[in-house]
């Protein structure tokens, strides 16, 4: 994987992020990587249709744009079961 993290902003184009299979991998990709994932409003949506919700600790967040540089500084969250995850 080729970046370090993403964020997933507020927004209508949420809608039709939605309906994007290839959105939805690309969040579950960077979830099995390891990366940190920061999402503000609408963009909670997506999160949890690709099967995540917001945990600190496993380095998703709904904070802002300082929280997410600090994940960003820690790299990788490896505390995160991604046995399961289809990506």
């Amino acid at each position: 994987v080729i970046y370090d993290g993403v964020f997933v902003p507020d927004g209508d184009h949420n809608g039709e992020l939605k309906k994007l299979g290839i959105a939805i991998h690309f969040l579950r990709e960077m979830y099995v990587h390891f990366k940190p994932i920061l999402v503000s409003g609408k963009g909670l949506e997506l999160l949890e249709i690709a099967g995540f919700k917001v945990n600190e600790k496993h380095g998703i967040s709904k904070g802002s744009i300082n929280d997410f540089n600090k994940l960003l500084k820690k790299h990788r969250f490896y505390y995160r079961n991604v046995n399961e995850i289809p990506a």
